[in-house]
């Protein structure tokens, strides 16, 4: 069945046949080039999981599907006879294309449930906003802000919300359990560095919010984001 409810959401189905084929055939063909990218290039629980889902959004809103992939996944594909699955890939990319200013959208992001390839969405909104009076629009760069939400079994309810204003990022990592500090270490080493590899500057907060708790979306972070509601149902992993 298709994900979400209109745009680029309603052209991926929920286990993105294409995709999936793309890493089955790298599996044959090439299979430490294929676990490198089931660990590091598709969004997964751990570490990698901010970096991943935001080169997937840099790469989305290009319609760059080579370029998320690489030249080395891309040259084996075409080296393989399979350049139909790079064509097809990139028609999807190119669907997945920016919200009209201000109207939220549902974007579908790939996402590895252990092994098994699924599809989860992104709330996605442009802020077209007018800029204070008397300023200049061009020191007002707009606002890109997204979120996104998923249930994991080890570790829960979690949300990614963010703000890209030019080139500055404001990330919160939400979650109703504390996270095992050797993740919560990892991403304060990794994000940055992810972030200055990309020429971003920015912040990483991470909460938590148990019984009585108070998350790191509870204060004021600038993002402009909706209250979170933990999900009902689970996306395992």
């Amino acid at each position: 069945a298709p994900v979400g409810g209109g745009g680029a959401a309603a052209t991926i189905s929920r286990d993105w046949p294409t995709l999936r084929t793309v890493l089955e055939v790298l599996a044959g063909i090439d299979p430490p080039l294929a676990r490198h990218l089931h660990a590091t290039l598709v969004p997964r629980a751990g570490s990698t999981l901010v970096a991943a889902v935001l080169f997937f959004l840099a790469a989305a809103r290009r319609g760059d599907a080579r370029g998320w992939l690489g030249a080395e996944a891309v040259g084996a594909l075409a080296r393989a006879g399979r350049a139909d699955l790079l064509t097809r890939l990139d028609d999807e990319f190119r669907t997945l294309a920016r919200p009209a200013a201000g109207a939220p959208e549902r974007q579908p992001v790939p996402f590895l449930d252990g092994e098994v390839l699924t599809v989860i969405d992104l709330v996605y909104r442009r802020d077209d906003r007018e800029p204070d009076h008397g300023s200049d629009p061009a020191v007002q760069p707009t606002t890109h802000r997204f979120e996104l939400a998923l249930e994991l079994s080890r570790l829960g309810p979690l949300r990614l919300a963010g703000a890209l204003t030019g080139r500055r990022l404001a990330l919160v990592l939400d979650s109703m359990r504390p996270l095992p500090a050797a993740l919560v270490r990892s991403l304060e080493a990794d994000v940055p560095q992810m972030m200055a590899a990309a020429g971003l500057e920015g912040t990483l907060t991470i909460g938590a919010s148990g019984p009585g708790g108070r998350r790191a979306t509870d204060r004021d972070d600038g993002l402009g984001v909706a209250p979170w509601t933990p999900l009902s149902g689970g996306q395992g992993g």
